[in-house]
């Protein structure tokens, strides 16, 4: 690809008119007044949109606070993979977390997934829906060890995974760069900023209040055992808070720089392709590169951080042209017959990491004032579920499997 190419950069493909039918802008006003309510969200993308939903199902009163535009952060920018598991591959998880807990969190995204789709369908949702199932490939030798590992484990468990041969991808995708694969039908493409539109939508419906615009400044407890939510036009006084802010949750309090840190990644997506190459979601390489196509045809590609000489650590979000064209370069090495078609889109976006690769809930320092971040590059597959359990967390002091993610587990570690 010539380096004299131009390309978008910097315009996340998702919020542009090209995807949206519209250039995403402001929905909601700035919060300028006081508001009492039960608990404020702060975050306007996936998961603070989840949680709001789960808690009006239980009749809580809700203000959700987006500092910027909702859909703007990370649930703009990443690739709209809904995928199963964690980021790393079943075999490893098993090795972190012990067999039965790593079941029990594959299970748990299995669960978002039927969850996701569910609200989808009954909420009649246009969000570009592909249910096509994931693909996760091997693209060396040890990996195809560790997949077939994997695919013994969760055959065992009674997991509806398939096992791929390099001579069925080969076939499937006219290259023999890949030794091999894990099918499921657990995995989906959907367009993630008009699901946040429409959440949010179904959410002002339910007299819940939304305001954009708004980052907090500040949150003070009082001494009744509740909180003040401070903004720069007004605040929010609530019973109890929720910080779905993912990889700026140091930015919003403090005590959070080693539980959740930030990881930038860069994207893609091409001008359309005249014809069909993958109908599922791929994620390659132990998760470092992946890609999809999109309904009009185009070609989206994420990946190699592993590449970036900084490991991507920190809160730019600005594109790494030298990565883009490297990306672009390493897919079609793998896919030569692959007609090569213009990039039409560039962008990065700040990914939230945990320390355990896992997500975190549970409560902050503040009694009161509780987080839910660190998917780790897996948000969409956690983003429904982990939203109703934040719920329950913050109403019933428990919820199905909280356990698995509850912020204890680093208690005096």
């Amino acid at each position: 690809m010539s380096k004299n190419v131009q390309i978008m950069i910097n315009k996340p493909f998702w919020l542009t008119k090209s995807s949206l039918g519209f250039e995403q802008s402001r929905q909601f006003p700035q919060l300028d007044s006081k508001e009492t309510v039960d608990i404020c969200v702060v975050g306007g993308g996936l998961i603070g949109n989840f949680i709001a939903y789960w808690l009006s199902e239980m009749g809580i009163s809700v203000v959700l606070l987006e500092k910027d535009l909702l859909a703007s952060g990370s649930s703009g920018r990443n690739t709209g993979f809904i995928l199963p598991g964690t980021v790393e591959h079943f075999n490893r998880s098993m090795t972190l977390h012990g067999k039965e807990k790593a079941l029990a969190i594959w299970k748990f995204t299995e669960r978002n997934f039927d969850q996701m789709l569910g609200i989808i369908k009954d909420e009649s949702i246009d969000c570009d829906l592909q249910e096509n199932g994931s693909l996760i490939v091997a693209s060396s030798k040890q990996e195809d060890i560790e997949l077939k590992e994997s695919f013994v484990h969760l055959s065992a468990s009674g997991i509806q995974v398939d096992l791929l041969t390099s001579s069925e991808l080969e076939k499937k995708f006219k290259s023999d760069q890949f030794f091999g694969a894990l099918k499921t039908k657990v995995g989906a493409g959907i367009q993630p900023v008009k699901l946040v539109n429409a959440l949010s939508k179904i959410l002002s419906s339910r007299n819940i209040k939304i305001y954009e615009n708004s980052p907090v400044l500040d949150i003070c407890e009082y001494e009744s055992n509740s909180l003040q939510i401070v903004t720069e036009g007004g605040t929010v006084d609530c019973a109890m808070a929720v910080l779905a802010t993912n990889a700026y949750t140091s930015q919003v309090i403090s005590g959070f720089d080693d539980l959740i840190f930030p990881f930038q990644g860069q994207a893609f997506v091409t001008e359309p392709f005249p014809s069909s190459i993958f109908d599922e979601v791929v994620y390659a390489n132990y998760g470092f590169e992946y890609w999809r196509q999109l309904r009009d045809g185009r070609l989206m590609i994420g990946g190699f951080r592993e590449k970036d000489g900084q490991k991507g650590e920190g809160f730019s979000t600005e594109v790494n042209s030298e990565l883009i064209h490297g990306l672009y370069d390493y897919f079609y090495q793998l896919f030569p017959k692959v007609e090569r078609v213009p990039i039409s889109h560039a962008w990065s976006g700040t990914m939230g990491f945990s320390k355990d690769g896992l997500p975190i809930v549970g409560n902050t320092k503040m009694p009161h004032c509780f987080v839910c971040g660190g998917f780790t590059g897996h948000g969409l597959g956690f983003a429904s579920a982990i939203g109703e359990l934040t719920a329950q967390v913050m109403v019933n002091g428990k919820g199905d499997a909280s356990e698995l993610f509850h912020i204890s587990r680093f208690d005096g570690g």
